[in-house]
């Protein structure tokens, strides 16, 4: 004789498996929440002029310095100087840094 039976599977009410679109809301939840103290921060943030408090403290620089001229071959003496002073510091070091601009002979 056979004998034959049935085995039935039930799904557990809430036990199912995170979907992809689950992800993408967590992952978008997350990128908003960082948008907004971002946000926050940049509207919060006020530069103003510095004063010095101590005599006894300086402040310092460094500028690297491309050969005086600019990204195109122009010379930028004046930017640079009025970048320089914009700063404030008691202490700035100048840089020069390696340029390699053809207009230049590519010259290290």
């Amino acid at each position: 004789s056979s004998k034959s039976f049935t085995v039935s599977y039930e799904k557990a009410q809430g036990q199912s498996l995170p979907t992809f679109h689950m992800f993408v809301k967590v992952l978008l939840v997350i990128f908003l929440a960082g948008q907004a103290g971002m946000l926050n921060r940049y509207f919060k943030y006020n530069p103003g002029p510095r004063t010095k408090l101590d005599p006894k403290v300086f402040t310092a620089g460094i500028w690297t310095f491309h050969f005086g001229y600019d990204n195109k071959g122009w010379p930028s003496m004046e930017q640079a100087a009025s970048m320089i002073n914009d700063t404030g510091v008691d202490v700035l070091t100048l840089l020069e840094s390696d340029a390699s601009k053809p207009f230049l002979g590519n010259n290290d």
